[in-house]
């Protein structure tokens, strides 16, 4: 199964309007339950369905949403034919709960099928966040002499011969930036980002190129 995308599992109906989840006492289930939190982006999620072509395919989806209590954030139609469209509808739940029951309320629309539902935040966080990125873009042979070889080597060697050169080339002194930027001297810099090297478990690459 592709982690990006997942079919979105059936809510069993209540048959006692007294025991619908949504506190509609008419027992359709359609509104936000009272009380619940808000929709947020934190629970966002994209819906890839197939509508009939016409002109209230948009607005049907649209309404869907919302009276399930969804916010619609974006309608991206990404595929076109004579009698179908393609939409990725992208919507703002309050929970994972309330995001199932927006499907489960777009598969109830008559002529609507639906193939994909993504949640945004997994698809955000899918191989981490963080990125190990150059400092400096690397355009041509010269760039790549300076940054990398043999560029590189000239700078360890001057460590070398010169270790208080370490201060200003080395993985510690980007460590200090933040804390000599609030105010502190060069040595309390030091020991706090030494500090913080060791609670990561990277002291000894502190003064490593």
């Amino acid at each position: 199964m592709d982690p990006t995308w997942h079919d979105v599992g059936v809510v069993t109906e209540t048959s006692d309007p007294s025991d619908d989840p949504t506190g509609d006492p008419t027992g359709h289930g359609t509104g936000t339950p009272t009380g619940a939190a808000q929709p947020s982006i934190s629970y966002s999620i994209t819906v890839r369905l197939e509508v009939p072509a016409g002109g209230t395919a948009i607005s049907m989806l649209t309404t869907c949403v919302e009276e399930a209590g969804g916010i619609v954030t974006a309608l991206d139609v990404t595929a076109s034919g004579h009698d179908r469209l393609r939409i990725d509808v992208t919507c703002a739940a309050s929970d994972t709960a309330h995001a199932d029951r927006i499907v489960l309320a777009l598969r109830g629309v008559e002529g609507v099928t639906v193939h994909k539902v993504s949640d945004r935040t997994f698809l955000m966080h899918l191989g981490g966040v963080i990125a190990m990125e150059s400092k400096h873009p690397i355009r041509n042979r010269d760039d790549l002499s300076m940054v990398y070889t043999p560029g590189v080597a000239r700078v360890c060697e001057a460590i070398a011969a010169n270790p208080e050169d370490a201060r200003r080339l080395t993985v510690k002194r980007n460590v200090m930036f933040g804390p000599k930027m609030s105010g502190q001297n060069y040595d309390s810099a030091e020991r706090e980002a030494r500090l913080w090297l060791d609670l990561v478990g990277l002291n000894k690459f502190a003064d490593t190129y």
